[in-house]
């Protein structure tokens, strides 16, 4: 079994953090505040190394990390997310800047964190499985519903 890469230093600033992921300061000061977190698994720093988001899959097969079934409530765009494809939810800013990220995204950009992902739409749990043999996450992933 492949071990976890090394922890990130956990005395890392947001500014420090977008520098080495590319993620604008912006960004990660919103997932912070958008998203509840374990209070254990905060760091001294106050920083956290484990990420919740939820999963819905789009028509054409891919996994997007977003809460809604559809992208009204905080887009401004409309739709049920497994009727439209990655393209045209592409189409779609969250708060006018943002785009609805990919689940591949999000562990691109947060290559040491581990993730409790809550599966949101049915088609999307043998995809979610699929992704997490393909990427060998099996240590970086927690599932709910």
């Amino acid at each position: 079994m492949t071990q976890p890469p090394a922890a990130p230093d956990a005395r890392l600033s947001i500014g420090d953090l977008a520098d080495q992921t590319g993620v604008s300061p912006a960004t990660l000061r919103m997932w912070e505040q958008r998203h509840g977190f374990p209070v254990p698994q905060r760091l001294e720093s106050g920083h956290r190394r484990y990420l919740e988001t939820d999963v819905h899959l789009t028509r054409d097969g891919v996994l997007l990390a977003f809460h809604d079934s559809v992208l009204d409530r905080v887009t401004d765009r409309s739709g049920a997310i497994l009727d439209l494809t990655l393209a045209q939810v592409r189409e779609a800013s969250v708060g006018g800047r943002e785009q609805v990220p990919t689940l591949a995204e999000l562990f691109e950009r947060f290559p040491h964190a581990r993730f409790n992902i809550d599966i949101k739409s049915e088609g999307a749990v043998a995809a979610l499985a699929d992704f997490v043999s393909a990427h060998d996450a099996w240590e970086r992933v927690l599932v709910g519903s």
